[in-house]
């Protein structure tokens, strides 16, 4: 009789481990298709990616959060093209190469000084450093640059003078930029005429809320978005992004089912599928902008995880910024090393932490860090030969068993992960 009990139980493990095979298989293959042309930003096949997460969110009974429409989170970007500038300043007429303006205004005329904080950077100002001072500051401003700074200045002009898109500000405040020997604005005239293309692209958000604790949530995420199509090679054009990162994204679905069905976490959890992480991580900047970050305790991003590391060998990962919060440190702690190990990014010096949406969090103080296994070498990466095929499934389900293992611990209650103390680069 123990003998058929056992072989009832063996069957019935083995059936859920491979209808669970099964589904992580069939999503990375919908996701890597041809037919979502490579996911990208702006495109209409994004959006279908989108409503299919957000339709698998709904079927695991995840709750849409109060902020997200039907689990969508509206992300708005806007690039803006100079078509006419013109600027006298202090009764002085301004080449156009000696003056740039940013802002999201489409048309606008500045003649009242007042109306704009000053900024001065004389001859023997550090620019750099007071240009990352007053890039924070959210009123308009006007900032005059002594001609000693003219190389500094003429590299931030072809910088921002270049269209490009950035998330929405909705208070549409702008900033003069003038290479001139002037200390003061006695008086001015600026008129600015700009082009501005807007493009919606959505946050996929589910949550998880613990009846124990609304004010304590960690974050699981990767990002959706990809490449789109790029320069044909040997006939295929589509940039599929299977490793990068629909395997990230079937790993938060999958997480997002083992915290559901099984034992729940005492915390609240949300399962991020980020946008805009391709274009300088806008969907992540636009969701830490949208939640109180006070209550978000950590996050745990999953970056292409599709096959093993070339360096680590198999049955193991890596994670980003290691040794800056206690985080990574305990999900090591908390894994069977027979099983699986977590290791230190091997690759620092390629600033991987940095290039993912956790750097977003991170810059707040929160343990924010991705778990990886891409490799330095790996030819596929942001290429057209990033396929499905190139995938190992069972590597990619030890991955995530091992992040679901070794975070569960980390939230109960009694666990805190701390704070990084650090700020990131999240430019890009």
């Amino acid at each position: 009789m123990k003998y058929y009990l056992f072989i009832l139980l063996f069957i019935s493990f083995y059936s859920i481990g491979f209808s669970q095979r099964s589904k992580v298989e069939k999503e990375l293959k919908y996701l890597s298709s041809d037919q979502l042309k490579g996911r990208a930003n702006g495109s209409p096949e994004l959006l279908e990616a989108a409503n299919w997460i957000a339709e698998e969110y709904k079927q695991i009974g995840l709750k849409s959060p109060a902020f997200a429409d039907n689990y969508l989170h509206e992300v708005r970007l806007v690039s803006v093209e100079n078509q006419h500038k013109n600027l006298i300043l202090n009764g002085l007429s301004i080449s156009k190469e000696k003056f740039f303006v940013l802002g999201q205004k489409e048309n606008f005329k500045l003649t009242n000084a007042d109306k704009v904080k000053l900024f001065v950077v004389s001859e023997y100002d550090d620019i750099m450093a007071i240009f990352s001072q007053i890039r924070l500051i959210n009123e308009s401003y006007a900032v005059l640059i002594h001609p000693e700074h003219t190389r500094r200045f003429e590299r931030l002009s072809r910088y921002f003078s270049r269209p490009k898109r950035e998330l929405e500000n909705e208070e549409a405040n702008f900033s003069l930029w003038v290479l001139s020997d002037e200390e003061s604005i006695q008086n001015i005239d600026l008129t600015v005429i700009n082009n501005l293309n807007s493009t919606t692209i959505f946050n996929v958000i589910g949550e998880l809320p613990s009846p124990s604790s609304q004010d304590r949530k960690w974050i699981y995420s990767s990002h959706y978005d990809h490449l789109g199509i790029m320069p044909n090679v040997n006939g295929d054009s589509i940039a599929n992004g299977a490793n990068d990162d629909a395997s990230g994204v079937v790993a938060v679905l999958e997480l997002a089912r083992k915290f559901s069905k099984g034992e729940r976490p005492e915390k609240s959890l949300y399962f991020v599928a980020f946008a805009g992480e391709e274009l300088g991580l806008f969907g992540s900047k636009k969701l830490a902008s949208t939640l109180d970050l006070d209550s978000i305790e950590a996050m745990i991003n999953i970056e292409m995880i599709g096959f093993p590391n070339e360096d680590l060998g198999p049955q193991s990962a890596y994670i980003t910024g290691y040794e800056l919060s206690y985080l990574p440190a305990f999900m090591a702690k908390n894994t069977k090393v027979e099983k699986f190990m977590f290791f230190p990014d091997p690759y620092t010096y390629l600033d991987l932490f940095n290039r993912s949406d956790n750097a977003t969090f991170a810059n707040y103080g929160i343990p924010a860090h991705s778990v990886s296994t891409y490799s330095e070498n790996d030819e596929s990466y942001h290429a057209v030969n990033d396929e499905f095929e190139n995938l190992e499934i069972d590597h990619i389900m030890e991955v995530i068993e091992a992040i679901y293992e070794s975070t569960f611990p980390m939230l109960e209650l009694n666990y805190d992960p701390g704070v990084i103390d650090y700020k990131t680069k999240t430019d890009r």
